[in-house]
């Protein structure tokens, strides 16, 4: 019986997203942030990891999550980590959340708009980060530079706390650095398809089209040119 309730847990926590135990992982990297980072790097992404570490700390005290999820994903989904570096990145972050097209993100598209698998946006909002990612003026509306400082911010909390990277923990930190940069400019999402209609008119003319240059630049030739052959 114990042997088989052993191999029981084992097979749980093999099914877990993340590790066991993450909160102290988070703990240990506080230190590590506060010594270290204001040498390399700027005095105001350093303050501004360290309050995304130390909310971190805060929301993961306690119990575990229910399986599979754990504390190490839950930091994951509640920084967006997953969602601004890979899912869909830096170059689509901005676009994929700004549905109205104004050029800011506000918290209601942050909830919205990230999805389960890379983060839910229901973490980020109710756990304190959107106002971090609302960047110094605190207005509600998130800028494409706002999510840049953010991103770095982040990816330095992630130097020091690896296994918050459930992707690919890896990566060097400047390379993540400078893919960051892409949020700045970005890409168009793809247009939507065409509608029913749009399409049949597209056909209609194109096919119209067809029929006046055979008509106009196709004619045969005159009659005495078919008679001569």
């Amino acid at each position: 019986m114990s042997f088989a309730g052993t191999r029981e847990d084992d097979e749980n926590q093999s099914d877990l997203v993340g590790e066991l135990g993450f909160h102290e992982k988070l703990v240990e990297g506080l230190p590590k942030l506060q010594q270290n980072c204001k040498i390399q790097r700027a005095a105001s992404d350093c303050e501004r990891a360290e309050l995304i570490l130390s909310l971190l700390i805060n929301s993961t005290v306690g119990p575990e999550p229910k399986p599979p999820y754990t504390h190490n994903s839950l930091a994951n989904g509640m920084a967006g980590l997953s969602f601004f570096l890979y899912f869909p990145g830096p170059m689509y972050a901005f676009a994929t959340l700004d549905t109205n097209h104004d050029n800011v993100v506000q918290m209601s598209e942050v909830w919205k708009n990230i999805p389960i698998e890379t983060g839910d946006g229901t973490l980020l909002v109710e756990n304190g980060f959107f106002e971090v990612l609302d960047g110094n003026f605190k207005d509600g509306n998130v800028t494409r530079t706002d999510m840049y400082e953010y991103m770095r911010s982040l990816i330095l909390v992630r130097d020091v706390v690896r296994d918050m990277d459930l992707v690919n923990p890896y990566a060097p930190t400047p390379k993540c650095l400078i893919s960051a940069r892409r949020v700045l400019e970005g890409a168009k999402l793809p247009r939507p398809k065409l509608g029913y209609w749009t399409k049949l008119i597209c056909i209609f003319f194109i096919f119209t089209g067809a029929l006046a240059s055979h008509f106009f630049f196709c004619a045969p030739p005159p009659k005495e040119d078919r008679e001569y052959y």
